[in-house]
């Protein structure tokens, strides 16, 4: 027996991340090949926006490589020109902070002093332009320069954007002691890492997507934030083993 998934091709890095540690999940807790088929619209070599470091199809192939493999194969395909009608195919949301956990083989935090964020001011469009509905997702967007100003009055900050090359994104979120964020773009790297982390949202879904984030603190505390974050990521490892045995 083996599974098929195939996945509709989207720009962000929660539609890389997640279909990826699906997978490996998925051949792990039901002890099967699994194939992941990537079907993207555009042709390869496309990039988003003409500046970028690499195309979106780059920053899977580098996802794909870099993920805690799984006890049984995981083949990752990428198809051009290609329509999928749905957004996936045997794929489940649930349980939510379970299904698409797993970390990098290649970058685990190992804390340096400063503290990574990761505003929207860059981005090419904000939510409230290209769909309002996902607002919530960023209750930031507008005051993340005051916000990286203020922080940055008492501590050594690094900024990761978008457009930010992944290797690079990758090592600046791996060293960072904390990080900041909203609910999206490489706080998905982030979570992929599994470094300690504060996420703005509107909604309380996020604490079951970001499961050991700090979630709209009042008042940011690094050292505090830190260690809870890393106590929360200790339950959330163990329930993570119980759920891929």
């Amino acid at each position: 027996m083996s599974v098929t998934i195939d996945w509709k091709g989207k720009i962000g890095y929660g539609d890389i991340v997640s279909p990826i540690c699906y997978a490996h999940n998925q051949a792990d807790r039901l002890d099967t090949p699994v194939t992941l088929n990537f079907h993207f619209s555009h042709s390869q070599g496309t990039k988003f926006k003409e500046k970028d470091a690499e195309t979106i199809n780059d920053r899977v192939s580098f996802i794909a490589k870099h993920t805690e493999p799984s006890y049984n194969s995981v083949q990752v395909n990428q198809y051009y020109n290609s329509n999928l009608n749905v957004d996936h195919t045997n794929y489940s949301h649930y349980p939510i902070s379970y299904h698409n956990l797993r970390y990098s083989k290649t970058f685990q935090w190992k804390p340096k002093e400063y503290i990574a964020i990761i505003p929207s001011t860059n981005n090419k469009k904000q939510f409230s332009d290209y769909a309002p509905g996902k607002s919530w997702k960023d209750p930031m967007s507008g005051k993340w320069d005051k916000y990286i100003s203020d922080i940055s009055k008492y501590n050594k900050v690094e900024l990761v954007h978008y457009e930010t090359p992944i290797q690079e994104a990758c090592e600046i979120l791996s060293s960072a002691k904390l990080v900041i964020g909203y609910h999206g773009s490489a706080m998905w790297l982030a979570r992929w890492i599994g470094s300690p982390m504060v996420v703005y949202s509107s909604r309380d879904f996020t604490k079951g997507v970001f499961p050991w984030c700090i979630h709209n603190p009042k008042k940011l505390r690094p050292l505090f934030d830190i260690g809870k974050s890393l106590e929360l990521k200790t339950d959330v490892n163990r329930e993570l083993e119980r759920y891929l045995e």
